[in-house]
């Protein structure tokens, strides 16, 4: 499989419709056609449930739900048949960690997403998978909640993994593009865990 390299950072945080379909023009003027599309966006805020406000609960659906719902119905004319979609879950979908309550279901419900999309765009020839990540060391460990009170809780999501670390974003990569390529051709509708064995405690 030919891959095209899509690299769209902080623009998946585009939330809009009109300002996803003007990404889509965009990237239609440098790629006709995209062998493989990576969906990560991750507002990771974990707060009690009773310290979370309407415009907070709004900012992190938008971010890690609305936004990559739109991005793939914006991209979905360039998808090559075959190619792989791959959206970027959690294992909080599935371990009742505290203080994830409105991450954990934001996650639960792209998972969800990836579920129906791998049935409604077989035809297509687009096969739909996600890729379920555990605790990670990327900069957005740093953002749980409020910086240094929030030790304990990352602490606490450390003490999580049995294989005693946490994962790497090499580790990650890895498991993507086992997803994105020929190897994984069989996989349709399916979660990787890449979770140190997270959910299995």
């Amino acid at each position: 499989m030919r891959f095209t390299k899509l690299t769209i950072g902080q623009l998946s945080l585009a939330t809009g419709i009109h300002q996803q379909r003007a990404l889509s023009e965009q990237l239609a003027q440098l790629w006709p056609r995209l062998d493989v599309l990576y969906v990560n966006a991750g507002d990771v805020t974990h707060r009690l449930l009773e310290e979370w406000d309407e415009s907070s609960y709004d900012r992190l659906m938008n971010t890690n739900l609305k936004g990559p719902f739109f991005l793939i119905q914006s991209l979905l004319p360039m998808l090559s048949n075959p190619s792989s979609l791959i959206v970027c879950g959690s294992v909080s979908a599935h371990i009742g960690l505290p203080q994830s309550s409105a991450y954990a279901a934001s996650k639960a419900a792209i998972l969800s997403l990836a579920r129906t999309l791998s049935g409604e765009l077989k035809a297509k020839g687009i096969r739909v998978n996600g890729l379920n990540p555990g605790p990670t060391e990327t900069p957005a460990l740093s953002k749980l909640g409020n910086g240094a009170s929030d030790q304990p809780l990352r602490d606490e999501i450390r003490a999580l993994v049995p294989v005693g670390r946490l994962g790497s974003t090499l580790e990650l990569a890895k498991a993507a593009v086992f997803l994105a390529s020929d190897e994984s051709a069989f996989m349709v509708g399916s979660e990787l865990l890449m979770d140190g064995g997270v959910k299995n405690i």
